[in-house]
Parts: C-alpha cells; structure tokens; sequence
C-alpha cells in the first residue's frame, strides 16, 4: 500500500485526530506488527488500514456509510435546520418572482401561511436525493473496480463534504454548508481516474504539450502541487467531457492483451465520455490483470472509433462487463451483442441474469408506452420480491424508477397480495382475525407476510395478542417479521446445551458450512440450561440506521409488553436452531441480558462479520442503531 505523506501535512489535525487514536491503539495490540505506529504519517497509515479492514466487512461497511451519509447531508432532523433552510427556498421563489414581474405570485406567496411547511416537505424530498447521489459515490469507492488504495477513496470522500455545486460558466464548485440543498456532484469515473493519475504519475510528457495548451499545463501542475482535488476533478470533468456518436449499432472488438501497452488502451478511450476509469489510470492496472476487450461502432468518419462495451477479463475469466449508459449501464440495444461476446469466454454465464433483467425492464417500459397491463409477474419482478434486479451499471438502471413513478402503487400491492384491499395491513398494530396479508413498504422495498399459509396461519393469534399490547401500551417496538414471522420456536435436544462448553460447541456444529467466531469471554459467563420448547419474539425498535436507542429503554419497553430479554443460553439456543439467522444481511440479533465480563457488562449478540457466524459481545451502554434487532421472550 502507497504511503499517502501528503494526508499528514494537507490536514494537520489528522494524526491527533480520535479515530487515528483509536487506530493506533489498536495497531500496538496487533500481535504480527512489530513496531507500533509512532510518526504523523505512520499514525495516518495505521488509520488507513483499519479504515481498509472496515470497509471489506459488510456490516462495518454499512455502519461507515451510514455514519458518512448522516454527517454529509443536511439534517432534517433538527428542526431549525429544517426551517432555515425552508425559509431559504421560500425567500428564494418571493426573490424570483419580483425578478421575473410575477408580482401577483408574490402576493399570493406572502399570503400563504401553509408554504413554510410545503417547504419542508420540499427539503426532505432534496435530503433524499443527497442521500442517493452521496451513497453512489460511497459504493463505487467500496466495490473499487479502478482498484484505488484507501488514501485515495479517503481523500476523495474528504472533498466531497465540501463540494455544492458546479458552475460550468466559471468552471468552480460552490462551497458545500450544512444548509445546502444541492445534490452531490457527478460521478465521473474517468474524471475520479484523472485525479488519481495527476496526483500519483503527474503529468504525461506529451500532455498539454501544445503552445496553446501551455497555460493549461501550467495551471494542472499548480493543482497537482496543491494536492486540490476539487479543482482537479473540475478540470478533469471538462478535459473528458466528449461526445460519443451513437447512431450506429454496427461494430467490431479489439482485443487489448494483457500486459500489453496501456497506452494503447488509455489514448481509445480518453476524450470519448464513456466514463469508464480505464480512459484515465486504470488501463494499467486492468491490463494487469488480464485481457481487455472494446466494442467500437462506425464514428462520423466511417470508422471504427465509438466505444461503446467493455469486457475486462481476469486471468481467463470475465469479470466486469460495462456500457456507456447512466452509470456505465449497458445501452439496451447493445444487450446481446455484449451476451454473445462475454458467453466465448470462462465465467460470461454469471452476467446472464443482469442480461436478463434489462431486457425485462425495456419490456416493462415498452407495456407502460402502449398502456398494457402488467402481470403479477411483472409486479414481482419490478418490486424485486424474490430477487434484485441487476444491470451492469454501478448504480440502479433509472427506467425502474421511472416506471414506478408513474404506477399506482396500492392497487400494485393488491395485485401482488391477489385479495381485497379490506384483508391487507400495513400497520402491525392493525391486524386482526380477518388479515389475510401484512406488508410493509418503506418505499424502496415491499415485504409481505400471507397469513393464508398454514404455517403463518398458525401465528396469527400471537401476533394478534402482541399487536394489542403494543398498540394499548404506546410501544415504538414491531416484530421483524422476515424473522420466521416475528415469533420463532426454538426446540432441540436439551443435552446439546448441558453446560456452557456444550452449548457453545453445538453452536459451532450448527452450520458446517459456514466459519464461526466466538467471543473468548463467554466460557466464563454464568450459565443455567434454558427451558424447552421456547419461543422467542424478535423485535425492532428503530428502522432508521442513523437513530440510536439506549439499553435501558429498550429493555424498559419490554417490560411493558410483559417481555424479558433472552439470556446468553437461550441466545446460543437460537443460534442452534436458525443459523440462518445469523446471515441476515444488515440486522443483527441482541439479547439485552447484562453480564460482567471483558472489564465492563456485555451482553450476547448474533451478527454475521463478512464470512463468519459470530457469538459476539456487545458493551450493555452503547446505543443500538436501526440495524439491531432484539430477542426477548415471555415472562
């Protein structure tokens, strides 16, 4: 890994910084390092590779992006934040309408008390498209297709909290505030590849070599020496701004060898807007790896000049294949000519299914032109019940969304359901006998759960009993119903929890498939053999990632609903019996239940870290975020 010195001296409150400090104590109790990091850039360095280690576990990604996302964006949740910034936008429009002689509009503005709060509302709608515009930068820089070291995606994040927007006249970003509506910059990838090529290689001998192109060598130089990466980025997204002729399907591949001259590569590719890193410091590192191929289609001068598909192979196998749509997607029209090129080579089959997807979507769109109606499965396609829909890009193909947009969503819902809309809850706390469906839609996902199944059907009447004692006692608590239904039985031979080493080794038999971790210190946890059959209720207290709760409320809550937190035992028990459960993507399981162990009181936690079943301990103060979900069972 390159060692980033500029980081140390471009921000000088770095190395003293808490997370560093945090880093670096953790390095010095690293048993294979053997000196421990004493310098400012070695203190940095440590920082970096524990930034690495978190962002390839996935739920210490998540935590990450999450932790970003809520500093980044402008916080809705402060309400005078939130009505600053809405007397901003409402200021604005008066402002714009005097300007324009809309003097009418002005009056009716000032009349209308209700447009503060519209205003918000409006605020909320731009949070969320921070939001996305910020997280597809972040899991570009995660997934790392242009192979960047962490410094770099460090960096890179670093100036984008300060980036608003671009004025292209002047060819400069705004400075971004806590009360900036705008959205995240662009991503360009072959503009972030500029950047990093600037500030590793400089300046290429031939570049900018031209008499009238020496003041734009002059002022790149500058850039380069202040390490200003928004500046560069906005001379980078002028430089490979181009526009590609896309009027011809009609094409040929060439092949790029690995180990080859990247330059070859490079010089194809750079000034055509495709936005694949490859035109700007990646066609090294890709060509490394293994061969590259690009489709070229007819340009205005009849020849083959237009790149329009990459297939970037390592060693014999395909691993990335991307087009020149919204986020390097595939061009629809270019589908199966891409699906033919990639299945003559090793690996081409495991792209089938994103193939598949898009031609699903262009056939969506087309029935919405012509006003068809769409199937059940259609619907289940579009809303990705049973699985995601892919496509090549680094983002969602945007026609899904579309799509969307101009459905009406709850008569979708009672399709999908296949029953009267007198049948279907989407509030725990409303079902009753005659529920035949619950859903819940967040908006990005729906999630059913159909009672006419026989082994939900069973269910009903605790659920219909916890739903009561929720709603009469005010309780923010529901049941993670994708947890078995919420209520999971737990039943197994009560000789494989005997004793505490027992019980911990059947948990490490309960899924050969899969690697287990287990905290050292609950071998000395007190322990009592847990009572079977059990049943244990899983619950969530908070959907929003970026909201904290408290130990002590929590468990105060459940007190409420006559419930107890699950002990270590009964923990282990569930692990036994559901280790699927512990793969759940995103959600751990806690059992709020207090032990004195590791210097502090800890309590039991089922999570899945990367590749790992894991018995962890959890410090009993921290405050869970939406991710946590809680086991508790009856008094």
């Amino acid at each position: 890994m390159e060692k980033p010195n500029f980081l140390s001296e471009k921000y000088p409150d770095l190395p003293g910084s808490k997370p560093v400090e945090r880093a670096v104590r953790k390095a010095k109790h690293d048993p294979e390092r053997k000196f421990a990091p004493h310098s400012r850039d070695e203190r940095v360095q440590a920082y970096l590779n524990r930034l690495d280690g978190i962002v390839k576990d996935e739920r210490g990604w998540e935590l990450l992006k999450n932790k970003i996302t809520k500093e980044f964006v402008i916080d809705i949740d402060d309400e005078e934040t939130l009505t600053k910034i809405a007397h901003g936008l409402y200021e604005s429009e008066k402002r714009i309408a005097i300007e324009q002689g809309r003097g009418h509009e002005v009056e009716q503005i000032t009349r209308d008390k209700d447009l503060i709060e519209k205003y918000k509302d409006l605020v909320k709608e731009k949070r969320d498209i921070q939001e996305r515009t910020l997280v597809s930068w972040l899991d570009y820089l995660q997934e790392n297709d242009a192979q960047y070291p962490t410094w770099f995606r460090y960096f890179t994040v670093r100036n984008l909290e300060k980036m608003g927007t671009l004025d292209k006249e002047k060819g400069e970003y705004s400075k971004r505030t806590g009360y900036t509506v705008a959205p995240f910059p662009e991503l360009n990838s072959e503009a972030l590849g500029f950047v990093y090529r600037m500030l590793t290689t400089g300046i290429g001998h031939q570049e900018f070599a031209g008499e009238d192109e020496k003041g734009k060598r002059e002022e790149l130089a500058k850039l380069i020496a202040k390490k200003d990466f928004i500046k560069l980025y906005t001379f980078a997204q002028i430089e490979t701004a181009g526009n590609l002729n896309r009027e011809s399907l009609q094409g040929e591949w060439v092949k790029y060898e690995q180990g080859g001259d990247y330059h070859t590569l490079e010089n194809a590719l750079r000034g055509k807007g495709t936005g694949w890193c490859t035109a700007e410091g990646s066609a090294y590192s890709h060509l490394q790896g293994g061969d590259f191929y690009v489709y070229y289609t007819r340009g205005t001068s009849g020849t083959y000049s237009e790149p329009r598909v990459a297939i970037r192979m390592e060693g014999d196998r395909v691993s990335e294949v991307r087009g020149v749509n919204h986020r390097q997607e595939l061009e629809p029209a270019l589908i199966e000519v891409a699906q033919e090129k990639y299945h003559s080579f090793p690996g081409g089959d495991k792209f089938d299914k994103k193939s598949e997807d898009m031609k699903h979507v262009t056939e969506l769109v087309k029935k919405q032109e012509k006003g068809e109606p769409f199937t059940k499965a259609d619907l289940t396609f579009l809303y990705e019940l049973d699985t995601p829909i892919e496509g090549f890009g680094y983002d969602k193909d945007p026609r899904i969304e579309e799509i969307k947009s101009k459905r009406n969503r709850q008569e979708d819902i009672q399709t999908l359901c296949n029953c009267s809309p007198e049948y279907i809850a989407n509030d725990f706390i409303n079902i009753n006998e005659s529920t035949q469906v619950y859903y819940e839609d967040t908006g990005s996902k729906i999630t059913f759960f159909d009672f006419r199944e026989e082994r939900n059907q069973k269910k009903l009447p605790q659920l219909i009993e916890l739903a009561k004692n929720i709603k009469e006692s005010g309780s923010p608590a529901r049941p993670d119903m994708l947890f078995g239904g919420g209520i999971v039985t737990i039943e197994i031979s009560e000789e494989k929890l005997k004793d505490t080493k027992t019980a911990l080794q059947s948990y490490k038999e309960a899924d050969n498939n899969s690697p287990h971790y287990i905290w050292d210190e609950w071998i000395n946890a007190p322990y009592t053999k847990p009572k079977l059959p059990l049943e244990a209720i899983i619950l969530s207290y908070n959907k929003d990632p970026n909201t904290r709760e408290s130990s002590d409320k929590i468990v105060a809550d459940m007190n409420k609903l006559n419930l107890r937190p699950a002990t270590l035992e009964e923990m282990i028990a569930l692990g036994i019996t559901k280790p699927e459960f512990n793969k759940r993507s995103g959600t751990y399981l806690v059992g709020l239940t207090k032990y004195s162990l590791g210097g502090s009181s800890h309590v039991p936690i089922l999570s899945w870290r990367g590749d790992k079943r894991g018995l962890d301990g959890g410090r009993w103060g921290s405050g869970w975020d939406g991710w946590g979900r809680f086991v508790c069972v009856r008094k």
